[in-house]
């Protein structure tokens, strides 16, 4: 009995270190999330109905914090601070891939990937963000765009700093 209530205090103890380690999880404070998340374009090949549509990254594979939502392919940030984002976006089928970082309504960056078929492009933005700021990847404006799927093009965002 006492070595499982040992067990358990060390558990509780380091899982907020281990947390630190992988720079995700509690602060030195014990009760601060630090939000990240990564998700990949599942459907092939994302099409575009809309010229000013919102690219959705259907599969999430990490969602820390709950702030990327799949069915709007939008991210809402939980917490104020400094954000790191990343995003490759992969070309299909002879068509561009072109879409475009917004914060909000305000384009951060630009993505492109060209004509050949699997050309790649990585967008990369370090931004300072208020709680409920909304970040997410917009079409360039035209419905010829292709994207390639099936978790090829992902889309990746973390908390760096308060």
């Amino acid at each position: 009995m006492m070595n499982v209530l040992l067990n358990y205090l060390i558990l509780v103890t380091t899982s907020c270190v281990a947390d630190q380690i992988i720079n995700v999880g509690c602060e030195s404070n014990g009760n601060k999330i630090r939000p990240a998340f990564h998700a990949s374009m599942v459907r092939h090949p994302y099409t575009f109905s809309d010229p000013n549509e919102i690219l959705r990254f259907e599969h999430v594979w990490t969602n820390i914090g709950d702030g990327y939502h799949s069915d709007t392919g939008v991210f809402v940030v939980p917490r104020d601070g400094l954000y790191q984002f990343m995003a490759t976006l992969w070309s299909t089928d002879g068509k561009k891939c072109a879409a475009s970082l917004y914060k909000n309504n305000e384009r951060l960056n630009y993505g492109y990937a060209g004509t050949d078929h699997a050309q790649s492009n990585t967008v990369h933005a370090l931004v300072m963000l208020k709680k409920d700021d909304k970040i997410y990847f917009k079409n360039r404006g035209s419905t010829s765009f292709r994207c390639h799927g099936n978790y090829h093009s992902e889309f990746s965002g973390w908390f760096v700093h308060e």
